[in-house]
Parts: structure tokens; C-alpha cells; sequence
């Protein structure tokens, strides 16, 4: 074989090698991404099963909040009455 033959081979073989090597690292990332898909999906699970309860709380709280600002009324605090505050005939 000629030299010029024997290098040709030569770009051949390493073209080759460069194909194989970017095949395998496009099946690799693939195959992460497959798995950050499952993450993903799983997290979006995780989020519905949170998301309803904190919704109720973030409303019940704004709704608080609300009921405060348009009373002037005082919070409401109990207390239990001391015994010369109690009610004639309780115990």
C-alpha cells in the first residue's frame, strides 16, 4: 500500500472511533435525561400532594388577614374567668 492509502485508512479509523465515541455519548445523555424525566414527574407528584393543603392555608391565612384589616374590632382572646368571675351556682 502507498502512504497516502495507509493515511486515508488511518482518518477512516479515526472518523470511525469519533462516531462510535459521540453514538455512545448521545445514548448516555439520553438516558439522563430519561432519568430527570422521572425525577421531574415524580417532583410533580410530590408538588400536587403538597400543593392543595397549602393552598388552603395560604387562602385561610390571606382570608385572616383580610378580616383584620376591615374590622376595627379587637382579637378575640378567652380566658378563663377567675373564681370571683364565676357564674353563681358553678363549681
Amino acid at each position: 500500500m502507498e502512504a497516502v492509502e495507509v493515511r486515508e485508512l488511518e482518518s477512516l479509523v479515526d472518523l470511525r472511533d469519533a462516531v462510535v465515541s459521540a453514538r455512545d455519548q448521545v445514548a448516555n445523555v439520553a438516558a439522563q435525561i430519561e432519568r430527570l424525566g422521572l425525577l421531574l414527574r415524580n417532583v410533580e407528584m410530590q408538588m400536587a400532594v403538597v400543593s392543595t393543603p397549602l393552598q388552603s392555608t395560604v387562602y385561610e391565612i390571606a382570608r385572616g388577614k383580610e378580616n383584620t384589616t376591615t374590622t376595627n374590632a379587637p382579637a378575640f382572646t378567652q380566658r378563663s374567668p377567675s373564681a370571683t368571675q364565676r357564674m353563681p351556682g358553678s363549681v
